[in-house]
């Protein structure tokens, strides 16, 4: 699990044979939730609308 601020995080799991699971959390309830093969070398994006006209977006990669 991953704090990305006081209202977002973000929870991260290897779901196996190169997939990952990832999780997004707003106020603290689940707003989001995608399975994605991840390969060595690509990357997952995913985002979305926010309040007052903004959006956010995460990116991950495998790491090294």
């Amino acid at each position: 699990k991953i704090v990305l601020s006081k209202d977002c995080e973000i929870k991260v799991r290897n779901a196996g044979n190169h997939t990952v699971e990832l999780q997004i959390f707003g106020k603290g309830e689940c707003v989001g939730k995608i399975s994605q093969a991840l390969p060595k070398d690509e990357l997952l994006v995913t985002g979305g609308n926010a309040p007052n006209f903004t959006s956010w977006f995460v990116v991950l990669q495998q790491a090294d």
